[in-house]
């Protein structure tokens, strides 16, 4: 489930969170889809290795869900972390622009 996938993430267990969310995202609908999605892309952050993978993943919740202010900042923090300022900001604005 995502909650127990937030509490591994709240005990710095990302792996078992990796783990748990790939299995529930393709068979979740909606809003909880999101919120899974959200969630494994904040785990796939915490290796370097995954950024992009965490990039993709939050780039399908815009794409099903484009007023979602929460991924325009988790994106903009992903970009910022990357030192990639002008993306950052972008994201920033967008979730200004959803939500002022």
């Amino acid at each position: 489930s995502v909650r127990r996938a937030e509490k591994y993430m709240a005990e710095e267990k990302y792996w078992d969170a990796i783990q748990l969310l790939e299995a529930a995202v393709p068979v979740l609908e909606g809003k909880p889809k999101q919120r899974a999605r959200l969630v494994l892309a904040r785990a796939y952050t915490k290796n370097p290795n995954w950024v992009h993978q965490a990039e993709e993943t939050l780039h399908e919740v815009v794409r099903d869900e484009p007023k979602n202010v929460e991924v325009y900042l988790a994106l903009g923090q992903l970009y910022k972390a990357g030192g990639l300022r002008g993306r950052s900001l972008s994201m920033f604005r967008k979730a200004l622009e959803l939500k002022p």
